[in-house]
This record gives structure tokens, sequence and C-alpha cells, in this order.
């Protein structure tokens, strides 16, 4: 039975050994701030260091530690966590000591006094990273996802991120899907904001982003935007595949009469031909397929 009052903190680590103590206590004293219950929950991600050794440490009045048996990725970690959690208000922290938890008390205080928003992202000042391998990409990911679902999130990566249990039940656990927390709210019409937060520089241990998580995190941010459009008017998408079909079609058979015409050839290609015709057949049948499915959600809707 999940409770209406306090907050549940989620912390995913791997081989963050010599950062977890020190955010521990940070924690600690940033939540004496405010008058709420709070449980602590740290997910060791298969860490091959000590961090499990100073994660036991820990009050187990107030701190639940999971370990997973093998390196599953911050997504599924975080969603161990949230499994685990009793609160209907959850945050997130990363766990390498960057992020100040003092900065997720007025995020909690705005979700609690204002029944309107639904999602708290942070927004980091001043960032504390490589430029090339990090902000750069960064930036490049959060335009191209603002461009791609039309939303006004700067700062998507941003560990500290506090929400209403409702919004994670919406959201499928895959990839890198922990960064597209706010996207995938903000497009399913939840009441996302932004809050800055200050970021310190990492003391211990190395990141563990790598240029493999940017292949992950873009198809991600693909998953969301088709899945956003299926959800809401699919007709639109299948219409757009059915257009690409047409209009490759038409390419291809104009193609062949031109040689013809032009005497680049002295027939009409065929495969050519036969090639368009089956792009035109493509699209009607993708086209048909976006009516049903359209008819299926509109049926759907109207039943909830």
């Amino acid at each position: 039975m999940n409770s209406h009052k306090g907050v549940s903190l989620i912390i995913p680590v791997r081989n963050e050994a010599g950062n977890v103590i020190p955010l521990q206590n940070k924690i600690m004293s940033a939540f004496k701030l405010i008058e709420v219950d709070l449980e602590i929950i740290w997910v060791n991600d298969a860490s091959s260091d000590l961090t499990f050794d100073e994660l036991r440490s820990f009050d187990s009045e107030l701190t639940t530690v999971i370990t997973n048996r093998s390196c599953v990725g911050q997504s599924q970690s975080i969603y161990e966590g949230f499994k685990r959690s009793k609160f209907n208000i959850v945050a997130v922290i990363d766990g390498d000591g960057q992020n100040d938890p003092k900065d997720l008390i007025p995020m909690i205080n705005l979700i609690n006094n204002n029944g309107r928003v639904d999602f708290v992202q942070g927004k980091r000042l001043h960032r504390q990273d490589n430029f090339f391998t990090r902000i750069a990409l960064s930036k490049v990911a959060n335009w191209l996802t603002r461009r791609l679902l039309k939303i006004e999130i700067a700062d998507l990566g941003c560990g500290s991120k506090v929400f209403r249990r409702a919004v994670i039940e919406t959201i499928p656990l895959r990839g890198e899907m922990h960064r597209l927390y706010a996207a995938h709210a903000a497009v399913h019409k939840f009441h996302v904001v932004e809050m800055e937060v200050s970021h310190f520089p990492r003391l211990h241990g190395e990141s563990k982003y790598g240029l493999s998580r940017i292949f992950k995190f873009f198809f991600d941010l693909f998953f969301v935007k088709f899945h956003f459009q299926i959800q809401s008017r699919p007709v639109y998408l299948f219409g757009k595949i059915a257009a690409s079909f047409g209009f490759t079609g038409s390419i291809m058979i104009s193609f062949s009469l031109l040689m013809k015409l032009t005497g680049m050839k002295s027939y009409v290609d065929a495969s050519l031909v036969i090639g368009g015709l089956i792009m035109f057949a493509l699209g009607v049948i993708s086209l048909f397929q976006g009516l049903i499915a359209d008819l299926i959600v509109r049926n759907t809707a109207n039943r909830d």
C-alpha cells in the first residue's frame, strides 16, 4: 500500500565507492530542513568496488539497499527502487555526488504545495563536466529532443528530479529512458516544470557516461516520439509512412519512363515499374493500418 505522505528517494549507483557516504550525510542534513517522512532507497547496480560495503553501513531503519545480481543499467535500477518504494512522491538523484540533495527540498515543496505540478526536473547551473564528452553532447541531445517532441525542457540529463508516482507508471523502462522521464511526462500531458540546481565536480571514480549510451538515448528518443504519435493520432504517423512509400514509387516509375524517353534505354525498365508498384501497394497498406489503428485508439478512449 502506497502512502500519500512522505518522499521515496531513489539513488542508483554503480562503482561509486567514496561518493555514497558523503552523499548519504548530505541527504540526512538536507532533509532536516523539511518536515516529511523519508525513505532512502539505494540501488547498487552490481558494483565491483567497495560500494556495497559502504552502503550496508547505513542506518537500516531509514535506508534500504537493493543489489542487482548483474548490471542492468540506470533505468532498470531506478525501476527496481520504485517497486520497493512506498510513497506517492518519488525523488531521484545521481549517486556520484555531483547533485546537491538540498536542491530536492524546494522541488518537493513545489509538488506538495501545487496540485497542478506533476514533475519537477532539475536544470544544472555552471555544469562541472568535460565540455566535449559531456556538455556538448548533452546540448545536442536536449536540442533534438525539444525539436522532435515539441517540448521546452532545457536539461533532460540532470539527475535531480521529483515527480508523482502516477508519472513513472506510464513510462516504459528500457535503455536510457531515465534521461527522458521529463520528456515522456510532458508528451503525456503531465505538468512539467524546471528548477535550477547546483552541480559539483566528481570527486571519486569515473563517469559511466560513454559514447555507447548516445545511441541508446537516440533510440529511446525516437521510441518516445513514435510511441506518442501512435497513441495520439496513429493515422498521421502511418499517413506519413504511406506518403513516403508513394513518393518512392512515383520516383521509380518516373525514372523508368524518363530513361525510355531520353533514349538511355530502348525499353521501359520493368524492374523499376514493378518496384514502384510495390511501393504504392505498401503505401496503401500503411494507410489502411493507420485508419484501423486510429479507430482502435478512439474506441479505447471512448470506453475509458
